[in-house]
């Protein structure tokens, strides 16, 4: 009994970490809703929160991922949160990954934004002037960065 509490309270502290990183009711501004769906603007940071194995020798083996997507006023996309048990050794696949070998930036057919902090990969899939996009990253940033 005492190892399913203990069992319990790890896997409850693991998703109150990458939960602290998504945005609660109180901070979606007025006009926007939590959806349950994913809503990426492109297919790229799908293939790479799914498809752990394809990715397992760039990424590493992943500990936990969630992802959160909102919409409201003409805005909507998702953010893909992927915590690795490691941190990543070779960042470089990434933005070619993303946005194309040519391109190495966001692209209005590729307009994803990520971060590589620590052990975590954070990709947005929203528009690039999204507001709530931009609150999304301001907080998480702030959070990976204390």
């Amino acid at each position: 009994m005492l190892l399913f509490a203990l069992f319990a309270g790890i896997c409850h502290a693991q998703s109150q970490t990458l939960d602290s990183l998504k945005l609660s009711t109180s901070e979606i501004p007025e006009g926007y809703t939590e959806v349950s769906i994913m809503l990426n603007k492109a297919y790229h940071p799908v293939i790479i929160y799914e498809n752990n194995d394809m990715f397992s020798d760039k990424l590493g083996e992943i500990k936990n991922k969630t992802y959160q997507s909102l919409k409201g006023r003409g805005d909507k996309g998702t953010v893909f949160i992927i915590e690795l048990v490691q941190p990543m050794t070779d960042t470089n696949w990434v933005k070619p990954f993303l946005y194309g070998p040519s391109e190495m930036r966001p692209t209005a057919m590729h307009p994803e934004e990520f971060l590589i902090h620590g052990n975590f990969l954070i990709i947005w899939s929203f528009d690039f002037n999204s507001k709530i996009k931009k609150i999304s990253m301001e907080k998480i940033t702030r959070i990976l960065q204390s």
